[in-house]
């Protein structure tokens, strides 16, 4: 019985990491909590002159276009590193869950005569 005991322990476990991975993603992709900043990166520019190859005039400064702001490249990469990491945590709370399966099962040998 022992086994059994432990079979439901690690199934409810394992259930519950998957659960708050899940719940945590939702509420994150909603808006409702921000992912932890990790990334602060600056954001991307290019010289557009130096790319055209044309000569500035003397005594102006270029001004290089922003292709993607900080603020988007930051919030894209935490939101990517908040999936995988909830991804990861799923995973580990199947394969307990897997386990405390296993050990639910009734072992049956049949024997051949």
């Amino acid at each position: 019985m022992p086994e059994k005991r432990m079979g439901y322990f690690l199934v409810g476990i394992g259930l519950s990491l998957i659960l708050i991975s899940a719940v945590s993603v939702f509420v994150v992709f909603t808006g409702r909590v921000k992912p932890a900043p990790v990334f602060r990166q600056p954001g991307i520019s290019l010289d557009m002159s130096q790319i055209a190859g044309l000569p500035t005039l003397p005594g102006s400064k270029p001004t290089p276009v922003e292709l993607l702001s900080a603020s988007a490249l930051n919030d894209i990469s935490n939101l990517t590193l908040h999936i995988l990491l909830m991804g990861f945590i799923a995973g580990i709370g199947y394969k307990i869950a897997l386990l405390g399966v296993q050990l639910l099962r009734p072992v049956e040998v049949k024997l051949k005569s």
